[in-house]
């Protein structure tokens, strides 16, 4: 039997957001024709348990990201010459692995972009745009999951040269699709009732995803739903501060930190509707497993419409007060009355056809990585 072309996908790390997501989907789709093998910068073994693939595939590289212990993790790595070496970065500020791959391979480096702006302001920040070039020349293949994130992290002109192929983020479409069972049994273990209000975000709790303007936002919309709920799905460095931020807001009581889970797609099932006034992104996983559920979304308008699958998002400035994105939850939640549930359910059955239809169900993007591998291998 002939051997499996190799690929090794970077990175994960216990933070788990849509890059994660997408590396641990394109990971159970590829493993077949592929010995796929991922770094998870960690020293929390049980990341296994969120990849798909074999607990044996995932890298152990502890440290942080310019640790010697880390980039020793690396070299070592990128010795054994994989066919591919597959970097997923929201910057291009961290180049450092990239240029390691490159001197110590003579592996087809690819480079996909996940973000759309810097995540930190300031000269930080501005460090992306002058280390960009370098990513470029690093490269042999440029993906990105949007235009504006090819061109945030490999520039205008390279977009309109056809050089950066686009690939979206692809969810599996029977495991987000929504059920009322599901549902029920959900909302059942969580202790909130069938005709509670439940907004969910599901994102790393961090200064670009912004829960501290969500949480904002939904004590505006308790003044006109005092029974609601929210739900953040998630973890990272903001945490303990949004549980104070919280506290002074007296909403507390009605906000659950529900930490990292595996049961994101349960979760979005027994929510209502989510909320998202991120700073910045690329083609956001989440966006498309909420609306797979078939979710209603409203989102911050740095966020390209191109997310909008389904015609039930609603973009939103974050210029705008918070009230107003209060209004504009309540309009979701209030325009159908319980009476309607029934049809509610089946519109939210119906979403996943129209994520499919627009190319982000099932195992695509496997198959457009596959066919990009192809053509170095």
């Amino acid at each position: 039997m002939p051997k499996k072309p190799s690929v090794l996908f970077l990175e994960v790390s216990n933070n788990w957001g849509g890059v994660e997501a997408f590396i641990s989907n394109a990971a159970l789709h590829l493993q077949d024709s592929y010995d796929v093998e991922v770094i998870a910068r960690t020293e929390d073994r049980k990341i296994n348990d969120r990849i798909q693939t074999s607990k044996d595939h995932v890298i152990i590289a502890p440290g942080n990201a310019l640790s010697l212990r880390y980039l020793r993790t690396l070299w070592t790595q990128f010795r054994k010459n994989y066919d591919v070496i597959h970097f997923n970065k929201n910057s291009a500020v961290l180049f450092i692995p990239i240029l390691l791959a490159k001197l110590a391979s003579r592996s087809t480096i690819v480079v996909e972009s996940h973000n759309t702006a810097p995540s930190q302001q300031g000269p930080l920040g501005k460090l992306h745009y002058l280390f960009r070039p370098l990513v470029c020349r690093l490269a042999n293949a440029k993906l990105a999951c949007s235009q504006v994130a090819g061109t945030y992290m490999f520039g205008q002109k390279a977009v309109d040269a056809g050089t950066v192929a686009i690939i979206p983020n692809c969810i599996d479409d029977q495991t987000f699709l929504f059920n009322k069972q599901t549902r029920a049994d959900k909302r059942a273990e969580l202790g909130i009732g069938a005709d509670t209000h439940v907004i969910i975000n599901v994102a790393t709790l961090a200064q670009r995803k912004n829960q501290r303007f969500l949480l904002e936002v939904f004590r505006e919309y308790l003044q006109d739903d005092p029974s609601a709920i929210l739900l953040l799905v998630g973890d990272g460095e903001d945490r303990e501060m949004l549980r104070q931020r919280a506290r002074e807001l007296g909403i507390d009581s009605h906000t659950r930190f529900l930490g990292l889970r595996k049961d994101v797609p349960q979760l979005l099932m027994a929510a209502d509707i989510a909320v998202f006034p991120s700073l910045s992104e690329g083609f956001p996983y989440a966006f498309i497993e909420a609306q797979g559920t078939g979710l209603p979304l409203v989102v911050s308008d740095t966020v390209t419409r191109d997310i909008d699958v389904t015609g039930n998002v609603s973009f939103a400035s974050l210029h705008e007060p918070a009230a107003q994105w209060a209004h504009m939850i309540n309009e979701y939640l209030r325009r159908d009355p319980q009476a309607d549930r029934k049809q509610l359910e089946q519109q939210r059955v119906e979403a996943m056809e129209k994520v499919r239809a627009h190319g982000f169900g099932g195992n695509q993007t496997a198959h457009s990585l596959d066919a990009l591998y192809h053509r170095f291998i």
